[in-house]
């Protein structure tokens, strides 16, 4: 299963465009 991912996918779940924008708004906010 691992070998037939794509390099697209791993990369994707690898580096969370969502979580990147959504982590810097949740310490500013926290703070």
């Amino acid at each position: 299963m691992h070998q037939q991912i794509p390099s697209d996918w791993k990369i994707q779940r690898s580096t969370p465009f969502f979580t990147q924008a959504n982590v810097p708004q949740a310490l500013l906010s926290h703070h």
